[in-house]
């Protein structure tokens, strides 16, 4: 994934108008939590910035956290098992291999989604050897 030059700000202007309030919300809640600048990866509002390398000896860089606009959901890309964290307090949400999707923030609790981003950067961040985190995230 590479990092795209359009703005996240200009960006986020060009999706509908029914989904500005919840992006932007996004935008400050994980700029608040990871206290990094969000960057574009292709259309993943991205924070933090990590090189990995698959068994296979596939390599590529991704944001360590990341969500996007969708038609049917709003994407969160977690890059971990969610199976490890409790998601039982969360409200409606449905999951995939890394992912979270959301309809819309009013059908979910917003603190305990930041708790569960809180353990999953920490996670990440971990998991990655040191000199594979290009840009980490302090919390």
């Amino acid at each position: 994934m590479k990092i795209n030059p359009q703005t996240v700000a200009d960006y986020i202007q060009t999706l509908p108008q029914a989904k500005l309030s919840d992006m932007q919300k996004m935008v400050e809640l994980l700029t608040d939590i990871t206290h990094v600048s969000p960057k574009l990866w292709g259309t993943i509002i991205g924070f933090g910035h990590v090189a990995y390398q698959y068994k296979s000896g596939h390599t590529g860089e991704m944001p360590i956290i990341g969500f996007a606009s969708r038609q049917k959901a709003i994407t969160f890309y977690l890059n971990c098992d969610l199976s490890r964290y409790d998601l039982s307090q969360l409200g409606r949400y449905t999951t995939g291999v890394g992912c979270l999707y959301v309809k819309k923030l009013s059908d979910i609790h917003l603190s305990v989604l930041k708790k569960i981003f809180i353990l999953v950067i920490q996670d990440v961040q971990t998991m990655a050897s040191i000199s594979s985190i290009i840009e980490p995230i302090r919390i």
